[in-house]
């Protein structure tokens, strides 16, 4: 882990990709740029001068397609030596005629001109590995037997920093292909001589004990499990030693495939909280830059594709483990036993979302190892993942918004400028495109014109004068045709002529004339069909329970709760919607309302079919409604002498969502409103633009007569009273202009929320952020953890250039405890010591109440580990105008209020948690 320092608060950082062996380029693109380091992805050129002979013809091949160093006239000498046919690809390579003879006299790379140190690089650059490289030659660089001043190499064994004077720039990452069927494939064995030569010794090499070769072939390089595992045992150590670096330092991973198109390596940037990333592309023409919610339509399409990589792993897994267990065992080696076991500890992590039927297959070794290997796998369990995996998924929530990606177009095309100064990262991007010159031209120029190298198509003539139309005029494109043979005609005429002169004209015919006649038919069905349905039947109540398959379906607008009386004019049609995502709930929308003549009644069918009892109408096609958001009307009234719960609400991403700037593409039905938001501490405003989640009106219209409602934010004070105070008013408004502010035996306040608690009565843990501790209803001492459970500190007070916004905290994997404490042991735990760990917290309230009828709501399961048992999960919310999740909680709620424990229902959950 070497580190660079820069006596300046600015650097500016040119990244390429794709050099192919033209090292010296890179000279030439620091002083054109005024670069202080160049970060390259992509094939570099790890080749020397016997990696001709080593390298297969197939991979040979490829290598020299792209080279920029070897003369066209060679290229193309070496392309007819290859004859492609329509089923397959013919080598023509002899003993007399071959691409390595061709080769002999050229070089494909000059990175043996820096090792000689006939040339050197001026500036730092930080590489990867690509896919087309030797392995041998990179194995020499690893045991440092290759070296190249300025040269440094980010791989799973080494990450480096560079450190201005306020800030640190962190670069980590992987090289090579990554290709599931080769995860546990370690390629062509490779002698240790062969690296260091016949003179030194393995032993000598400095931290030869702690390397592993690389993965591949000569001229085809990819990742495997060992060297994910490897990485992933690399950042853990440097975390763990240099901890504040590693929190305040500007993480960018390096990678030659798109993370965004290889979960796996997503997730260890996920996992990692990695700023950036930075890959090669598949020879775009332009550089890509991306968040995932930019090409994302939702969180959950986010995560599905990590749920398809984590089944396609386990399954490979399942059927490999025996074997590779075997050879992995069988070396004794504990470095990369722990490499391993690390690996798929993480990668076992990953969200999924099965089916109760479905089985998860584990990630784990079947044994821990002998002897030898316990002190290396107690080492590896005394990091404690633990402490980032119980926060995982606000880590995936935090990358889909913040985490940016930089796809890197070929050096031919363009490249990216990477701009620190005063804080803040900017980009300059610069590429080449597209070649759209032929489209300006004539096309006698566009036949003479050899077509542009961009498009890597060969140009040929065409000869147009055969089959040339007498009368055309030139406007369109040229159509070569030919004359037909004399057989070729007699074909046509045998088979198709009497398909056009008899088959065709008596089809036309016979559809002339039957057409009135089903036109007759029809009126006379639709006629009877009127009549049946305008019959009076009697109106069945509707059943609310869905079948397997329903189509459409008609109920009354009849209440569930028998307040009011059913209305038989009014009808509602639904259906469900079958949407394919398996991971999604069904997708809800409104009911539609149909009034129907009076005297007439609506049908409600056996069995959900929806049909009128008429087995001529049954027969036509059933139309497609919406299923019901809410298929009865809530009493909104409360029983009376029946006391009320306590209902928790979490602020931002539950209720509302706010930003520091104005985002048009929230809602554009609800533009929000500005509130201004000035700290005690300081005399800077700032403002905050609030969006209401849709429904909440209604939402909270409903449960303030319910519950006792208490709302609970992890912001702080003078930020999230502005925000409860809007949304209050939004709330009473509402109620009055519905007429529902008197309700019969109930008194409405002109407060929703009895009750306010912000970021200064939360306990704040390092490694999991700030948690709501709902001791402060019941009126028990607060919850501290024992010795052996997670550290608690203060609550750290804002500063004034702070965000008053919380941000959700980021596990750290730098100090972990030895032992981690479970949320719900340390909620339910009754003979831990209590006492208070935070201040500026208020006093308690002189009425108390019971945990079994305390309720919290809230985005982050964090927010509630010591109270799992009283929490609902619901989804958080940021832009999506359809959202529904509000109104869903009703019924549950509803149904909560008549319970006599809360967490006799809402326990049951904990039996299913996803990441236990």
């Amino acid at each position: 882990m070497k580190s660079t320092l820069i006596q300046r608060d600015d650097v500016r950082i040119l990244a390429v990709a794709d050099i192919r062996g033209e090292i010296s380029i890179f000279n030439r693109l620091a002083k054109e740029y005024n670069a202080d380091m160049i970060i390259h992805t992509g094939n570099f050129g790890f080749l020397d001068s016997a990696s001709i002979d080593r390298i297969h013809e197939s991979y040979l091949r490829h290598i020299v397609e792209f080279s920029p160093l070897l003369p066209e006239n060679l290229i193309l000498e070496i392309s007819k030596l290859s004859k492609v046919t329509g089923r397959s690809v013919e080598h023509l390579s002899n003993e007399h005629e071959n691409l390595k003879k061709l080769l002999r006299n050229h070089s494909i790379s000059e990175l043996e001109d820096f090792i000689q140190g006939k040339k050197k690089l001026d500036i730092p650059v930080y590489t990867i590995y690509g896919m087309c490289e030797d392995s041998l030659v990179i194995n020499k660089f690893r045991y440092g037997v290759y070296k190249v001043p300025n040269l440094y190499i980010v791989d799973d064994s080494s990450i480096f920093t560079v450190e201005m004077k306020n800030q640190v720039l962190l670069f980590a990452g992987i090289g090579g292909s990554l290709s599931y069927h080769k995860l546990f494939h370690q390629g062509s064995t490779i002698d240790l001589k062969d690296i260091i030569g016949d003179g030194d010794e393995f032993s000598d090499l400095r931290g030869h004990e702690s390397l592993i070769p690389v993965s591949g072939d000569p001229g085809n390089i990819w990742v495997t499990i060992l060297q994910l595992g490897k990485l992933i045992y690399t950042l853990i150590d440097y975390s763990q030693q240099n901890p504040e670096i590693y929190n305040k330092a500007i993480k960018i991973f390096i990678t030659h495939q798109s993370p965004t198109r290889e979960p796996l390596l997503e997730h260890l940037a996920i996992f990692f909280k990695m700023d950036y990333t930075i890959s090669n592309s598949l020879h775009f023409k332009y550089t890509s830059s991306y968040n995932e919610l930019s090409i994302n339509p939702t969180f959950e399409a986010f995560k599905a594709k990590f749920n398809d990589c984590r089944t396609k792993f386990a399954t490979i897994w399942k059927n490999v483990q025996p074997k590779f267990e075997k050879l992995l065992y069988g070396l004794n080696d504990p470095m990369m036993i722990t490499c391993v076991e690390l690996a798929l500890e993480v990668f076992d992590k990953i969200p999924i979302s099965t089916k109760s039927s479905d089985v998860i297959i584990p990630l784990q070794l079947s044994k821990t190892g002998d002897s030898d290997t316990s002190s290396m796998n107690l080492q590896s369990k005394q990091r404690e993942l633990n402490a980032i995996i119980r926060q995982l998924n606000d880590l995936y929530y935090i990358s889909f918004q913040n985490t940016w990606h930089y796809n890197l177009c070929d050096l031919g095309y363009g490249s990216l400028l990477l701009y620190f100064d005063d804080g803040h990262l900017s980009m300059q991007c610069k590429a080449k495109g597209f070649d759209f010159t032929y489209r300006g031209q004539s096309e006698q120029q566009v036949h003479e014109t050899k077509v542009s190298d961009d498009f890597d198509i060969v140009a040929r003539p065409v000869d147009l004068t055969e089959g040339a139309s007498d009368n055309d005029d030139g406007g369109g494109p040229y159509i070569i045709r030919k004359q037909r043979s004399a057989s070729s005609l007699i074909f046509h005429i045998i088979f198709f002529l009497p398909n056009n002169v008899l088959f065709k004209p008596i089809g036309y015919i016979l559809f002339i004339v039957t057409y009135p006649i089903k036109l007759v038919m029809y009126l006379l069905f639709y006629r009877v069909s009127l009549r049946d349905q305008q019959s009076p039947v009697a109106v069945e109540s509707a059943s609310t329970t869905s079948s397997s398959s329903p189509s459409i379906k008609s109920l009354t607008s009849s209440s569930t709760s028998s307040s009011s009386s059913p209305t038989p004019d009014d009808v509602i049609e639904f259906e469900v919607d079958k949407g394919d995502d398996g991971i999604k709930s069904p997708t809800e929308a409104a009911p539609i309302t149909r009034h129907l003549p009076s005297g007439s009644s609506s049908t409600t069918p056996r069995g959900g079919h929806g049909t009128p009892s008429s087995s001529l109408s049954s027969k036509r096609p059933k139309k497609k409604l919406v299923f019901p958001r809410l298929l009865f009307n809530f009493d909104i009234s409360n029983p009376p002498n029946m006391p009320k719960k306590t209902l928790v609400l979490d602020l931002d991403e539950t209720l509302i969502h706010s930003l520091s700037r104005y985002n048009s593409s929230i809602l554009t039905k609800n533009k929000g409103v500005t509130v201004e938001v000035r700290l005690n501490n300081s005399g800077l405003a700032t403002l905050y633009h609030i969006y209401k989640r849709p429904h909440v009106e209604e939402f909270l219209g409903i449960v303030r007569h319910w519950f006792n409602l208490v709302c609970f934010t992890a912001s702080i004070k003078e930020y999230a009273d502005p925000v409860i105070n809007y949304l209050e008013g939004e709330v009473i408004l509402k109620d009055k202009a519905d007429n529902k502010a008197t309700i019969a035996s109930s008194v409405v306040s002109d407060t929703v929320f009895s009750q306010r608690f912000y970021r200064d009565s939360c306990i704040f843990i390092e490694g999991r952020g700030y948690v709501k501790d709902l001791s402060f209803l019941t009126g028990r001492d607060h919850i501290k953890s024992p010795s052996f459970g997670p550290s608690l500190s203060q609550t750290p007070s804002p500063s004034p250039s702070s965000s008053p916004k919380v941000v959700p905290s980021i596990p750290s994997t730098l100090s972990p405890p030895s032992l981690i404490l479970s949320p719900m042991d340390s909620g339910r735990s009754r003979s831990r010591s209590r006492s208070r760990c935070r201040t500026g917290s208020r006093a308690r309230n002189s009425k108390t109440t019971d945990l079994s009828k305390i309720i919290i709501v809230d985005n982050s399961p964090i927010s509630y580990s010591y109270h799992r048992d009283n929490g609902i999960m619901i989804e958080g919310w940021i832009n999506d105008p359809d959202d529904f999740e509000l109104m869903t909680l009703l019924p549950l709620l509803n149904g909560l209020r008549f319970t006599s424990d809360v967490r006799a229902i809402l326990g049951l959950k904990n039996g299913q948690s996803a990441f236990k």
